[in-house]
């Protein structure tokens, strides 16, 4: 955990050093590193296997309930929700790596591969795209989940649906 501030400079100053897609690509690798360490030692193993045992429908309920209950670690002095159908879009409100834009494109690199690494708990076909981001002027940044089509075992076509 480190303080917002330094995150966001962080943050900055590999945006401004590297051309955009090695910027990306380094912001992704700290995103799925931190997500790594988050399953690995702030989510209880009994949780993960609950996750894993679930249904894919209820199991990414629960962890998207976690991600609002703790969204202070990522979202800082931002805002977190989860909206629309199952299984749903992630909502960064001031996100504090991309409020002030600075002409890099989509700054939310970073959220897109750690809320892809946590959901992946749930099932590793989950893929997260940043669909909107305030950096280019949207009200706020938003992440969409990807679900394959196919199912988890013991589920139906309803129950992924």
């Amino acid at each position: 955990m480190v303080p917002e501030r330094l995150f966001v400079e962080l943050v900055r100053v590999v945006r401004e050093r590297l051309p955009t897609p090695r910027s990306d690509a380094v912001l992704r690798l700290a995103g799925s590193y931190t997500a790594g360490y988050v399953a690995a030692h702030r989510i209880p193993g009994a949780f993960r296997l609950l996750l894993r045992g679930l249904p894919r429908r209820p199991a990414i309920r629960l962890l998207l309930a976690a991600f609002r209950r703790h969204a202070w670690t990522f979202a800082g002095s931002g805002r977190f929700g989860v909206v629309g159908a199952y299984p749903g879009t992630l909502v960064l409100q001031h996100c504090p790596t991309c409020r002030r834009g600075g002409g890099h494109g989509r700054a939310g690199a970073y959220y897109e591969a750690a809320f892809e690494g946590l959901l992946q708990i749930v099932d590793p076909a989950i893929r997260v795209r940043e669909t909107r981001c305030c950096s280019l002027g949207d009200p706020n940044c938003q992440f969409t989940i990807e679900l394959r089509s196919d199912n988890r075992p013991g589920e139906t076509s309803c129950a992924s649906s």
